[in-house]
């Protein structure tokens, strides 16, 4: 046994800092909590006050974040002393008489990340008689499940999966499947917290409907022709072909299925709307479904973040269209009680906007300048426009724009100010972790052990680029996706695995940017929530507009104000006049007569920097390269650098990096894609041809760093070939993202 006293006062600082951050991992500090801490303390001679001064040190920061940093800080303790840890942390969290199912999630990732085997059973919410009734169903029950915002629908769901283990449903025949990697990445993070152990969940097939579709043709292709399947971005109009196609080997492979769960169903349109009604076709009749989801918030069908108005043939969603036409078999239920917010006007405000917007006709559905009337009337302030000054300092805030082309002005001004912020956007550059690059770039080696993975953190700790990471995370992320063995990590997968081109989610950060506010759009941030909101209304009276493209406005508006948790402001948007060319990049052409050949032209999108410019021997040596590396995660670090493109006329006219501040140096390229998308610019503008592109582009910033990676096989032999040997061996390096919203004149 152990107990407070065996630990030394570093030690015990670092555990009541562990304590700090745990009782605030369920949003709520209980008199009971406090007792348990107050007597477990005093009986060691330890004044309360000493938990109380921490706790008011710590209590604006993130509850994850103190714990887990606070766990670095016990790493040494002997196993017995880490057991009584866990089990005070578990008399804790019960001391409430309730395992918040936050509580077990952190729990449960200790005990792994300790190499311990401490039990804690389940964790639970209590459920409203809602809820319940479809977590405990029979296994072969279908429900169509309409919940409004913050009902707790992603909690029922994880729930769901528990309970119909519990009934004896085998794991491996529970599918689940959502519309975006990052709800398939917190559907995974928390169904182990309702469960008994993780090992009970580990069979579930959690998947997106595109990967779904993927392993389905993969499945069923022969070995030849495999390989032209090796991309998620694929045509699953031929899944459905298949699906009738191979209709009697099928037959078996979905026998077996006992339970399907299908989340987000208001944003599943088009083809995946034919895929998913295939797939409940071939399900059989033993066979239960839960679909979740909320007709309110369908906004995937008319318009997005960069058009205007959609083609019409992507309106229908599954969630609209089972509420009003339900198969036989299924039963229609409401989750109609929000926990998201206790702020009344906003309670007030989402319960009419939902009343109004669900109805069966478009043209019945509240008008979009009815619903901005009535969202600016329940806010809890307004504003006179985006001001980038007033957002210092901020966390745990969404600033949320109705056009791509708000949040890249938005962005510009704050860049302006020098503001820490994130945004949040579709098309912008994947952040995979940046320390995975700095811990192992010129890395040699197959593999790595933990203990070996923990010597090389501390060791550059103090450089790393962490993105919320600790160490006890970190590894907690590459044993998820490259464990080689008990306490082994594989690189070469770790490689393989960054070099997809969409990596896994787990490895990567959500948001470009490490802290402050986040800018984005409505239709990025769906699904997010903060406990303070800014929604800038862009105009909403647009003439001739269908009927089902204002429903779906008034959609939008009502996604961006039911992400508030405490606070609500509105303001005006942009008045921009924005395009977009079919690769999504988006430009503002100049409107005054006398520069109507300039526009405001997005940089920084997904495949705009040439990663491989880095490390390539003909552009740069290897010392040069191992500099470069040192040098972008140092301004990283520092909040960022000015950064101006400059047309390189010797090699196909790209446009090379370089950092005025820093003596010009230079830092990589942009890749043929910006020539490609300016020259398309500039034929829309109408202008002479006598002028090329630009011969410099200001106004850039090196915003962030994000880790690359190259596979290690025969199709990239020749191309491994051409790296710096630093740069072959591991495959993995740091590179910069540069974005900017600059005027360009062609």
């Amino acid at each position: 046994m152990s107990d407070y006293n065996a630990l030394s006062e570093e030690q015990k600082d670092k555990f009541i800092e562990l304590l700090c951050g745990f009782v605030l991992l369920d949003n709520a500090f209980s008199d009971d909590e406090e007792a348990f801490i107050s007597n477990l303390l005093s009986g060691s001679n330890t004044p309360i006050d000493r938990f109380y001064e921490k706790f008011e040190e710590l209590i604006d920061k993130p509850p994850k974040e103190i714990c887990e940093n606070a766990l670095v800080g016990l790493a040494e303790l002997s196993r017995v002393e880490k057991e009584w840890v866990l089990e005070t942390l578990y008399e804790l969290s019960l001391a409430d008489e309730f395992l918040h199912v936050e509580e077990k999630g952190f729990l449960d990732n200790v005990n792994r990340y300790w190499g311990l085997q401490v039990y804690f059973g389940k964790g639970r919410l209590n459920w409203t008689e809602q809820q319940s009734e479809i977590i405990q169903a029979e296994p072969d029950a279908r429900f169509i499940v309409n919940a409004m915002p913050g009902a707790g629908k992603t909690a029922v769901a994880c729930a769901k999966i528990s309970n119909l283990i519990d009934e004896g449903v085998t794991p491996s025949n529970i599918w689940l499947v959502s519309f975006t990697r990052t709800a398939v990445q917190e559907l995974r993070d928390r169904i182990s917290s309702f469960a008994d152990e993780e090992d009970d969940i580990i069979g579930v097939k959690i998947a997106t409907i595109d990967s779904r579709a993927w392993q389905l043709r993969y499945g069923m292709r022969s070995d030849e022709n495999k390989s032209l399947f090796d991309d998620y971005d694929l045509s699953i109009s031929n899944a459905i072909d298949m699906l009738d196609e191979y209709s009697d080997e099928l037959e078996d492979f979905f026998s077996d299925l006992e339970h399907v769960i299908i989340d987000e169903a208001q944003d599943i349109t088009g083809v995946r709307l034919a895929f998913i009604e295939k797939i409940i076709e071939k399900l059989p009749p033993s066979c239960g479904i839960s679909i979740f989801g909320d007709d309110a918030q369908a906004i995937y069908g008319f318009t997005n973040d960069n058009t205007e108005i959609a083609s019409a043939d992507s309106s229908e969603n599954l969630m609209g269209l089972y509420k009003f036409k339900p198969p036989v078999g299924f039963e229609y239920r409401e989750l109609q009680s929000m926990h998201r917010t206790e702020n009344q006007s906003l309670l007030a405000l989402i319960d009419t906007l939902r009343l109004q917007i669900q109805v069966e006709e478009p043209k019945d559905v509240i008008a979009p300048k009815d619903t901005a009337k009535a969202i600016k009337e329940a806010a809890d302030q307004s504003v006179s426009g985006f001001d980038a000054k007033a957002l210092h300092g901020l966390n745990n805030t969404l600033i949320l724009f109705r056009k791509r082309s708000d949040v890249l002005q938005a962005c510009s001004f704050a860049n302006q100010q020098d503001l820490k912020y994130r945004v949040r956007m579709s098309g912008m550059p994947i952040v995979c972790r940046p320390w995975i690059g700095q811990l192992f770039y010129a890395q040699n080696a197959e593999e790595i052990s933990k203990s070996e993975f923990f010597e090389l953190w501390k060791d550059k700790e103090h450089e790393l680029v962490k993105v919320g990471d600790t160490q006890f995370s970190a590894v907690k992320r590459l044993e998820d996706y490259a464990r080689k063995g008990p306490g082994h990590i594989s690189l070469k997968n770790l490689r393989n695995q960054i070099a997809m081109s969409v990596p896994p989610v787990g490895l990567c950060v959500s948001d470009l940017g490490e802290e402050g506010p986040t800018i984005g759009t409505i239709h990025a941030s769906k699904g997010r929530q903060a406990q303070n909101v800014t929604l800038f209304l862009g105009s909403t009276s647009k003439s001739g507009e269908k009927p089902e493209a204002e429903a779906e406005e008034t959609r939008v508006l009502f996604v961006g104000a039911s992400r508030a948790e405490t606070s609500l402001s509105v303001g005006p948007g942009f008045r921009s006049f924005s395009k977009s060319l079919s690769s999504g990049r988006t430009f503002v052409p100049n409107r005054r007569s006398y520069r109507k050949n300039a526009a405001q032209v997005e940089i920084g999108r997904a495949g705009d920097f040439d990663s491989l410019s880095l490390v390539t021997k003909n552009l740069i040596n290897q010392a040069e390269a191992k500099n470069l590396q040192k040098s972008l995660l140092e301004l990283a670090s520092k909040g960022g650098a000015a950064v101006v493109a400059r047309r390189n006329d010797r090699a196909e006219f790209v446009y090379d990096l370089h950092l005025p501040d820093y003596n010009e140096k230079w830092i990589g390229r942009f890749s043929i894609n910006v020539n490609n998308d300016l020259w398309n610019i500039k034929r829309s503008l109408a202008q002479s041809k006598a002028r090329g592109l630009p011969k410099e582009i200001r106004h850039l910033k090196l915003f962030g760093i994000t880790t690359f990676a190259i596979r290690n096989d025969e199709g990239n032999s020749a191309l491994i070939e051409t790296l710096v040997e630093d740069a072959q061996q591991s495959g993995m390096w740091c590179t910069p993202i540069i974005i900017g919203f600059p005027t360009l004149f062609f």
